[in-house]
């Protein structure tokens, strides 16, 4: 993993922020042939931040802060202990300076939507990123993180930023 920076009460407000972001989401889900109804179950879950510190992907080291990973890269392996394979996940991360649709892989599975390209944006304007992960791709250890910058119409590849990237899953 990567050394952080972050304190451990940052950790634990982005933590309770991502418990209050999910359950909006939840409630927010809607229903097909009725009123929504909120039924509240008690399905264990966790969490596991797969990166933390920016990481800088394109062919432009000095475009953008962070760790420079040039056009691909695939991070060290991480675990998602007591993970229920058999239910979706979701991921969260902050994106900047995305203009192209760059992949975003979990096991060699693109995660569809986790990179999400904002042409109209400029470069310091941050997005937070919610993507779906399909069930069947994590597992209990040696989960890897894939991210390829794309090039554009004119052959250059897009430099972007992504960090706080946050993994929340259902446990068994």
């Amino acid at each position: 993993m990567f050394k952080s920076n972050l304190s451990n009460s940052r950790v634990k407000l982005m933590a309770k922020s991502l418990t209050v972001v999910m359950a909006a989401l939840l409630l927010a889900m809607p229903t097909i042939g009725g009123p929504v109804v909120a039924v509240v179950a008690a399905v264990s879950s966790n969490f596991v931040f797969i990166i933390r510190e920016r990481q800088h992907f394109g062919d432009e080291p000095g475009a953008h802060p962070g760790f420079f990973r040039g056009e691909d890269f695939s991070f060290p392996p991480f675990d998602a202990p007591g993970i229920n394979p058999n239910r979706p996940a979701v991921l969260m991360l902050e994106a900047r300076g995305v203009q192209n649709s760059n992949v975003f892989r979990i096991n060699g599975v693109t995660i569809s939507r986790a990179l999400q390209p904002h042409p109209e944006a400029n470069e310091a304007q941050t997005f937070t990123e919610i993507a779906n992960v399909p069930p069947g791709v994590l597992k209990a250890q040696g989960n890897v993180l894939r991210v390829i910058a794309v090039k554009d119409a004119f052959g250059n590849l897009d430099d972007f930023v992504i960090e706080n990237v946050v993994l929340h899953y259902n446990e068994q």
